[in-house]
């Protein structure tokens, strides 16, 4: 990235140094996989500050983690190696965070294909915050992964379905559970009281209604 480059970058409506930095590295690496180990070259001098915290006004105005903002670049650029590593040093500086926690559970879970493992932080995450739709939202769906429709269950209970979005997400968790334990009736109302709400969700939808299809056909031939 050249010199111009960088300045044209630090005039471009971000408001803080440490935002700078991160963009600088975002933008280039975004479009360049081969030289991911030169990101933490441009990052490096960010981890001087703030006890390896800064304050993020771009966006949320509150302090966030470098080494998740940094995990996250190598989860893009789908080195998840580096990810990992960089996740595991943000909860080690900040074990507390519930935003680390649940990202990395995210992470863990989604990336990685260890739902075991990502319960350990997502649980850790709601024991801070119990009553957040969010993080029930994901322990709720690592643990239906987990076969574990009872506590997934508890979960979803403490969803407040009121808030935009929340009623349709938990529903479609709801009627796989209902798929996964043959309620085939139950997950059928619960994809119904869906139809035509949800248009960022249709694959999904789609899917369980296949799924629900073929397994109300396979029912039907066993009783014949």
């Amino acid at each position: 990235i050249t010199e111009e480059n960088k300045e044209k970058l630090k005039s471009s409506n971000i408001n803080s140094n440490l935002d700078t930095d991160y963009e600088i590295g975002r933008r280039y690496f975004l479009g360049d996989k081969e030289n991911v180990q030169k990101l933490e070259s441009i990052l490096s001098p960010i981890f001087k500050n703030s006890h390896k915290f800064y304050q993020d006004y771009h966006h949320t105005g509150r302090n966030e983690s470098l080494y998740l903002r940094i995990a996250q670049l190598y989860e893009h650029l789908e080195n998840n190696e580096q990810a990992k590593e960089n996740y595991l040093k943000a909860v080690k500086v900040a074990p507390y965070d519930e935003n680390i926690l649940t990202n990395f559970a995210k992470f863990l879970l989604r990336k990685l294909k260890s739902p075991q493992e990502a319960l350990e932080y997502a649980i850790k995450a709601h024991n801070i915050q119990k009553n957040h739709s969010d993080i029930n939202l994901l322990v709720a769906e690592i643990c239906i992964s987990l076969n574990d429709y009872e506590k997934a269950r508890i979960h979803l209970k403490n969803i407040d379905t009121s808030a935009p979005g929340y009623f349709e997400v938990s529903t479609l968790l709801k009627a796989e559970i209902a798929l996964e334990e043959n309620k085939l009736v139950e997950a059928d109302e619960y994809l119904k009281s869906l139809s035509g709400q949800i248009q960022n969700y249709s694959n999904i939808i789609k899917n369980l209604q296949l799924r629900l299809n073929q397994s109300t056909q396979s029912s039907v031939k066993s009783q014949d």
